[in-house]
């Protein structure tokens, strides 16, 4: 599992991510979407090879900080969550990179992005 690209788990009801994730390295997409997953690992942050997360549809309340650590990460799906600040505090995607960031959710208030 050591060399793994994809992780695909969507309507699993799923409550955290599996351990171990960040031992993963060669993780290219996490696909994590319609289950009750409340907090994600800071750990994220340190996948080198990570492109693609999807974790619309479960239960969080924020985005972990490590993601601006992602470095390949261009696309996040967050949308449906209980999300208040997306990324008020953090920078993680570059919309003029042409990133992909989907956090729509009725919790969030008007956040200035800066970029």
């Amino acid at each position: 599992m050591a060399g793994a690209h994809l992780l695909s788990a969507a309507d699993a009801r799923l409550r955290a991510l599996p351990r171990g994730l960040s031992d993963l390295a060669a993780l290219e997409s996490i696909d994590v979407h319609n289950n009750a997953i409340a907090a994600l690992p800071d750990t994220l942050g340190s996948l080198p090879s990570l492109r693609y997360l999807d974790v619309s549809g479960n239960r969080l309340r924020a985005l972990p900080a490590s993601l601006s650590a992602a470095a390949a990460l261009t696309d996040v799906r967050a949308s449906d969550n209980r999300i208040r600040s997306p990324f008020c505090s953090v920078a993680v995607l570059d919309p003029t990179a042409g990133h992909t960031m989907d956090v729509l959710s009725p919790f969030i208030p008007a956040c200035p992005l800066s970029f």
